[in-house]
């Protein structure tokens, strides 16, 4: 131990401290002790329901989005797939219709965005068909024919326009409605199924169909609006997006799943980094104490202060006794605070005990997902935070006069 740590911890354990110095030593430990396990857990929290947010939307959607530019549909979507299959890291492709249309049901009506899907290679890239909670997965049912096909539609569709599986839908293409002299193209539809993926997006504005039924209703042909391509994984996806970018951006529009969906979650980030900043005054408040306690101590032990420079003690040797007195404080907090903290997120992910109403909530617990950065960070901005408010009292007590702290003594 050296000199100015033995000191340092004999002027922290001192029995013969003042009172008050005491207890803002203590008050300033308990509020960066909770303020870090506080920020800690709801950082965590925040990134559990970024992440759930997430894995609903990537059930529907998929990593990577091909679509085509302007009114010009996708014809070589054959080729473009085949070829997507040689990009390293692509897991899977499908194509797809996507257009807006009006259903017209038995007793309302509703504007949806309509997606005609390819059932050989939609599981590649879309967890859609496990999604259906009641009803087929194939597009089958009873009264379904060659002019009458299936439709899935979402919850919340169902729930607007109060139809069952079984009931017959009419409808209305949107498509090309703005030209002069078009007329809407209307398909009978029967509704085999009904599907929920807790996200109000897909369950209040989408519908399914086959491709076919997509192509003939839209008067497609062949073609298709867009491809859906998914990565290995997740974090591959920022590996194969300019690979495909290169070989077919002039030509269509190329987006991943971020890009998709920005507005959401940048201001999902924007939460996250507003709820730092915003307990981090915690912090702030915690080293406002330190700062005052330090002063107090240094004023109390003027006396010692000055033997210890009379001795031979630098003034560096002085600085560095109260910073490292601060210091402890601080660091003993954060350390104890991201300790709690790690435990009461690894508690919660086992067990679960914190749970939320299901009639408020798309689940029933509370989620967390503890990132190592988050921690770092935090533990960061605590020790600097308790490092500023030491550097006064210390260059206070290093720039003491020797006799005039002896003066009086």
């Amino acid at each position: 131990m050296t000199f100015e740590s033995f000191i340092s911890n004999r002027y922290l354990r001192s029995k013969k401290r003042t009172g008050f110095i005491s207890f803002t030593t203590f008050f300033s430990f308990i509020v960066i002790f909770l303020g870090v396990g506080c920020i800690s857990i709801i950082l965590s929290v925040m990134n559990g329901f970024e992440s759930i947010v997430l894995d609903r939307f990537l059930a529907f959607d998929s990593h990577v989005r091909i679509v085509s530019k302007g009114e010009n549909n996708i014809t070589d979507h054959d080729m473009i797939m085949e070829k997507l299959e040689d990009i390293q890291g692509v897991k899977a492709s499908s194509p797809y219709i996507q257009e807006k249309v009006m259903i017209q049901a038995p007793r309302y009506r509703k504007v949806v965005n309509l997606k005609g899907i390819d059932l050989n290679t939609i599981d590649g890239v879309s967890e859609f068909r496990r999604k259906i909670i009641l009803g087929t997965t194939d597009f089958k049912g009873e009264g379904v024919t060659e002019r009458k096909r299936g439709i899935v539609v979402g919850k919340g569709v169902v729930d607007e326009l109060a139809i069952v599986p079984g009931d017959e839908l009419i409808i209305w293409s949107l498509r090309g409605l703005g030209k002069y002299f078009a007329r809407p193209r209307v398909l009978r539809f029967i509704v085999t199924g009904i599907f929920e993926s807790e996200i109000g997006e897909f369950d209040y504005m989408y519908a399914y169909v086959e491709l076919d039924a997509a192509q003939r209703l839209f008067q497609m042909r062949n073609a298709v609006s867009g491809i859906d391509v998914d990565a290995e994984s997740i974090e591959d996806t920022d590996l194969i997006a300019p690979h495909i970018r290169e070989l077919y951006e002039g030509d269509h529009s190329v987006n991943t799943w971020y890009e998709l969906h920005r507005n959401l979650f940048v201001s999902m980030k924007l939460e996250k980094w507003a709820a730092l900043i915003v307990l981090s005054l915690m912090i702030v408040v915690a080293s406002f104490s330190i700062a005052s306690a330090l002063i107090m101590l240094v004023l109390e032990k003027r006396k010692e202060i000055g033997m210890l420079k009379s001795m031979g003690a630098s003034d560096k040797e002085i600085r560095k006794i109260f910073i490292l007195n601060g210091m402890t404080i601080g660091g003993t907090g954060t350390i104890l605070g991201l300790v709690t903290g790690f435990t009461v997120c690894i508690l919660q992910q086992k067990f679960n005990f914190i749970t939320l109403p299901t009639s408020v909530y798309i689940i029933d617990f509370l989620p967390v997902s503890i990132q190592a950065v988050d921690f770092i960070l935090i533990g960061v901005i605590s020790i600097i935070l308790t490092f500023i408010a030491t550097i006064y009292p210390a260059g206070s007590a290093a720039k003491l006069v020797p006799s005039k702290a002896l003066k009086y003594e």
